[in-house]
């Protein structure tokens, strides 16, 4: 298969999913979508770079779409620094996990990120990426098998046939904003979307 959509398995029983206590709490299962720059005219099952983020927040809950909150809104203004064209954004986890009390995020537990790798291998399979960009511990350490980020930030590897690059995920610069950490984290996350585009476009050509 080299793209497809997300009508490829069955929607009724991927929102409806219930294989974790995610189900309980969450307004919306939040699956992926295509991002394309304005410049750009999508071909129906085109995916050149898929962009992986940890889990829904809470305004990705409540509008069933990945990152459109401040820390996707940053990512997205970043696509566009970087020049990417096509990119296919997406979480690990499908729900948004809250925070004590229900209040903020928190980060997806072992249980959950297991619980839904179905569904990421479903998007894997549909859309055929040759490149993916992994943002947060939660979207890298299974596949690096790294216990912090900045052990692997910038870098890439081979499995599956596919290139995966990590990177911070866009709520690390919130968390530190105005400082020059924060900068620092921005100008990373630029520059390895710079560099998983490029790979794509080596790929392609």
């Amino acid at each position: 298969m080299t793209g497809g959509t997300m009508m490829d398995i069955d929607l009724s029983e991927a929102l409806s999913c219930q294989r974790c206590p995610l189900s309980q709490t969450r307004k919306n299962v939040v699956w992926g979508e295509m991002w394309t720059a304005p410049w750009r005219k999508h071909t129906p099952g085109e995916c050149l770079l898929m962009a992986v983020a940890e889990a829904p927040g809470h305004i990705e809950d409540l509008t069933a779409r990945p990152l459109v909150g401040s820390a996707g809104k940053i990512f997205r203004r970043l696509l566009l620094q970087a020049g990417v064209e096509v990119c296919y954004l997406t979480n690990r986890v499908k729900c948004n996990p809250p925070g004590l009390g229900g209040r903020g995020n928190r980060r997806p537990s072992s249980e959950e990120i297991d619980s839904c790798a179905p569904w990421f291998q479903a998007e894997l399979d549909i859309w055929q990426p040759s490149v993916i960009l992994l943002m947060g511990i939660t979207a890298i350490q299974p596949v690096f098998q790294s216990k912090t980020v900045g052990e692997v930030i910038g870098k890439s590897i081979c499995r599956g046939g596919r290139i995966w690059v990590a990177t911070y995920h866009p709520s690390y610069i919130l968390h530190q904003r105005g400082s020059e950490i924060g900068k620092r984290a921005e100008q990373q996350i630029l520059a390895d979307i710079k560099y998983a585009w490029w790979l794509v476009q080596r790929k392609e050509s």
